[in-house]
């Protein structure tokens, strides 16, 4: 008979794997390691412990390796100029270079954390000057 595989939490899975709750959570989103949500929050199965060592990943498939773990600098082709020559970032560019969802870069910029605002067709648009920013620079990737 099937035994019921048991799931640990980020912060369980990260004790056992010697990693950091936020990596753990970054190799989830990543893919790195499966997870679900459940009851909000993450779920990890038991068996993916064996799928990493500690502080580093073990590739789950070959596309996966260690070099894709880092993204590289950001190509200075997504951020667009406004009339006034500063780059600005859409909302899932800026949330890529940092560790910021989406939704958390709309909160920022609503609440002034973030500078920037909406363009012409009502699309937030965030500040590049944000990366350098004393509050924000622990946030990105």
């Amino acid at each position: 008979m099937p035994q019921k595989q048991s799931h640990l939490t980020t912060r369980e899975f990260a004790e056992r794997t010697g990693l950091s709750v936020s990596t753990v959570s970054r190799y989830i989103r990543d893919g790195k390691i499966e997870g679900k949500k459940e009851s909000g929050r993450w779920m990890i199965p038991e068996d993916q412990v064996g799928r990493v060592a500690a502080g580093a990943s073990t590739p789950a498939e070959p596309s996966a390796a260690k070099p894709a773990e880092k993204p590289a600098a950001p190509p200075p082709s997504p951020a667009k100029k406004t009339a006034s020559g500063q780059k600005r970032y859409s909302v899932e560019e800026f949330s890529r270079l940092t560790f910021l969802t989406p939704e958390g870069v709309v909160k920022y910029l609503k609440e002034g954390i973030l500078e920037g605002g909406q363009d012409e067709d009502g699309r937030w648009r965030v500040a590049a000057d944000n990366l350098e920013s004393e509050r924000i620079r622990h946030l990105v990737r």
